[in-house]
């Protein structure tokens, strides 16, 4: 506590909750430090440390600690909302911000480089990390690209990720949350087979499967260390389930630069190893007059493809 350095604790608010599994805790502090156990928030990038505490038998040691054997004297070593070791991997992270820059997009630990801005027009865009890789040589982390194909009325999405071993995909938001956003997630399994799934992401929990499957077009690969997913959707589907983009609305879009665990047998997936990022504005995708011919084999969307 402060106190034992000769502070005191001095935050101006404070509050917490928790819903869905998910703790968020929320406070307030001064700028100006005037205790000898506090640091000023000053105009410059400040290195900044974060931190979780380990659950209880999901221990995160490298290399593993005497609590993970069968002699553990004592198997519930961490117990629930006790301060202990906060362990390994992406438990602990650090990152440089200036919290007087205007809001830009942070990058938890083990993301990589901080990204290039969305490079985007009304007939489409681009997003990447690290900043200045190429997706076409095969350098991004991962690469979120969308064009608009006017005589259909449709969108081509092309997803990039080096993380082979994760799900991957790209969402779209009304509010910048995780809760009520259209999502589509898939990946390429060891034996080479692509699979996508339209999906509905109510709050933290897992993501709903569409009853329609409004994308098309699909396809998916892994070449030299890096997974593509490819596929095709309307601008606007009709579908409840789906976030639309039209001439006059445009949307927040959501890039999971490193997915979770797959299972490509049932379908299931874990959570995303890192906080996705949030695009800072919403992103437009509206008509215009960009008629090029694509290259890539179309076929019939299927009006009756869906899932219960």
């Amino acid at each position: 506590m402060d106190n034992f350095w000769g502070g005191k604790n001095d935050l101006t608010a404070a509050l917490g909750f928790e819903k869905d599994g998910i703790t968020t805790i929320l406070f307030r502090k001064k700028l100006d430090a005037t205790e000898p156990a506090d640091h000023s928030i000053e105009e410059d990038l400040m290195h900044v440390i974060f931190a979780q505490g380990q659950e209880p038998g999901r221990y995160v040691h490298v290399p593993e600690s005497g609590v993970e054997t069968p002699q553990a004297s004592q198997k519930d070593f961490y117990k629930p909302d006790e301060l202990k070791y906060h362990g390994h991997r992406n438990q602990r992270g650090v990152a440089s911000i200036n919290f007087f820059e205007e809001k830009k997009d942070v990058m938890p630990a083990g993301a990589g480089a901080t990204s290039d801005s969305a490079q985007n027009t009304d007939c489409g865009g681009l997003w990447k990390v690290p900043k200045g890789c190429s997706p076409e040589n095969n350098t991004c982390e991962y690469s979120a690209k969308w064009e608009l194909i006017p005589r259909k009325d449709e969108i081509r999405f092309t997803i990039t990720t080096s993380n082979t071993d994760t799900w991957t995909g790209i969402a779209f938001s009304n509010n910048e949350r995780m809760s009520q956003t259209d999502a589509i997630l898939g990946w390429v399994d060891k034996t080479g087979r692509p699979f996508l799934m339209d999906t509905w992401i109510n709050g933290y929990s897992q993501p709903f499967l569409d009853s329609n499957q409004n994308i098309y077009n699909t396809s998916g690969r892994i070449v030299d260390g890096v997974t593509t997913l490819s596929f095709s959707r309307k601008r606007d589907t009709n579908d409840p389930k789906d976030l639309a983009f039209t001439d006059d609305h445009c949307l927040y879009m959501m890039f999971p630069v490193k997915g979770g665990a797959f299972n490509s047998v049932n379908k299931k997936i874990k959570k995303h190893e890192v906080l996705p990022v949030v695009s800072t504005e919403r992103v437009c995708i509206k008509s215009c007059g960009n008629d090029e011919v694509y290259d890539y084999v179309t076929t019939t969307e299927s009006p009756g493809l869906g899932y219960t």
